[in-house]
């Protein structure tokens, strides 16, 4: 589900509908569901069958196209603002690749245009596509060349706006009194997200946009629960610290379901745990698989699962009062 429907916060099949509900207030019937994952599964397989069948061998790898992604100092920042280049390897491809590869790739983008999935979906299988394609036939270093590219315009634009907070291959995060981008034509779509404030601690950062007051909340990391994302963002729309100090402890002892606090591993068909003896994995294709996990809750190791965001915490109390 997080390929296809981009959600973060699902932790296995067995507890789907109920995870879309309470965390991204969806509400599909397996029909709807079966049809996204028909589709998907679908083009997945006939792509990967187009590169096996044209995937060349011995490609060179070796090149000199860097990207040394900027983190500043932690601390609270204000005035930021994110630009995001949209569409950015799609729209670059045409200064890398040649026509031929070029036609190949706008075949497949056709093909994912046609599917019955959302646009965080679609936007997911374009970029997947667009990526193996290169790599399995022209080789990393092409990669690496469109990746230089994109980069190289987002460095230029974002020090002509402020200085850098944090870059990505395809966007930054600018410390700027400006409040709306001048028009740059040539980068075509640029999106921007402005924050009242941000909190950084390579990784983690934390804040609010001014849009929609809503919490921003990145660089957790995949063994983070989804019940560490809810006090978070509980916590952060409190509007005193002895509510805030309620929720912390509404995460140490109050009774959930363990579901809750697991996360998923890499090959999706596993859930882990965090407890005060080891971490475990546990199969999770199937609700006979989960059915008695529950009496696990009582050996969670919470303070495994808390520590890592102790000093973005007291940080944000501060700054919160």
């Amino acid at each position: 589900m997080h390929n296809i429907c981009g959600v973060t916060k699902i932790v296995c099949s067995a507890s789907l509908h109920s995870d879309l509900s309470f965390y991204y207030n969806w509400n599909i019937s397996d029909n709807i569901l079966t049809k996204m994952v028909n589709d998907y599964t679908a083009y997945y397989n006939n792509l990967w069958e187009y590169i096996k069948q044209h995937k060349k061998h011995n490609l060179e790898d070796n090149h000199n196209f860097k990207t040394p992604l900027i983190n500043n100092d932690s601390g609270i920042y204000f005035n930021v603002i994110k630009i995001d280049f949209q569409r950015a390897f799609t729209n670059y491809i045409k200064k890398v690749l040649n026509d031929n590869h070029l036609n190949i790739i706008k075949h497949f983008f056709k093909e994912v245009s046609t599917l019955f999935l959302p646009t965080s979906a679609k936007k997911f299988l374009y970029n997947y596509t667009l990526t193996n394609i290169i790599v399995n036939l022209l080789g990393k270093a092409t990669l690496a060349e469109l990746r230089y590219t994109v980069y190289q315009d987002v460095m230029y634009l974002a020090s002509q706006l402020g200085e850098i907070l944090k870059s990505e291959i395809d966007g930054a995060y600018i410390i700027t009194p400006l409040k709306e981008l001048p028009v740059f034509d040539v980068y075509g779509q640029l999106t921007l997200e402005k924050y009242r404030w941000l909190v950084w601690d390579n990784p983690i950062m934390i804040g609010t946009d001014y849009a929609f007051n809503k919490t921003v909340i990145k660089g957790l990391g995949k063994r983070s629960p989804n019940t560490l994302f809810k006090t978070l963002e509980n916590i952060i729309s409190s509007k005193t610290n002895k509510e805030r100090d309620l929720h912390i402890e509404n995460f140490f002892y109050t009774p959930s379901h363990i579901l809750d606090w697991c996360y998923k591993k890499e090959n999706g068909n596993e859930i882990e745990l965090s407890l005060k003896t080891s971490d475990i994995t546990i199969p999770s294709l199937t609700n006979e698989d989960i059915l008695d996990i529950q009496d696990l809750f009582d050996s969670l190791n919470k303070d495994n699962y808390f520590k890592h965001i102790k000093n973005v915490l007291t940080t944000i109390y501060e700054l919160l009062g």
